[in-house]
């Protein structure tokens, strides 16, 4: 249970960002040029190098995630892999817009899945509790 709060913590955290980060979006320069204007060419590369390893770790989870997901639902591990390699390709290819929003989409039906699944289980209250 405590591995499905990546999606509603996400989901938080995605809003706090929206609310937090108006500013930064309408100066339209990526976070580690804002802060390396302000602070300097260190602090500059280093925010640009903590912003590459944590979208590397969110990246190699959401693979493992995909292929273990795919996996559980029938199909073996090679092919697992290479339907979610291919459709890596087709999302890296969409606007940045549309895929904001699609993941905001599909953080919602996780959290509502999610919540249809503890309902019809009587196991809201135990996850309440947990």
């Amino acid at each position: 249970m405590a591995g499905s709060f990546y999606a509603i913590v996400t989901a938080f955290g995605m809003f706090a960002l929206d609310v937090i980060a108006r500013k930064l979006r309408h100066i339209g320069v990526p976070i580690w040029e804002a802060l390396g204007n302000q602070y300097g060419p260190v602090v500059r590369k280093a925010v640009a190098l903590l912003s590459l390893v944590w979208i590397s770790g969110v990246l190699a989870a959401q693979i493992h995630g995909s292929v273990a997901v795919l996996s559980t639902a029938g199909l073996l591990t090679y092919p697992a892999l290479l339907v979610t390699a291919a459709v890596l390709l087709a999302i890296s290819s969409v606007n940045l817009g549309v895929a904001a929003w699609i993941f905001t989409v599909c953080l919602l039906c996780s959290n509502l899945a999610l919540l249809h699944a503890l309902v019809i289980s009587d196991g809201l209250s135990v996850y309440i509790r947990a």
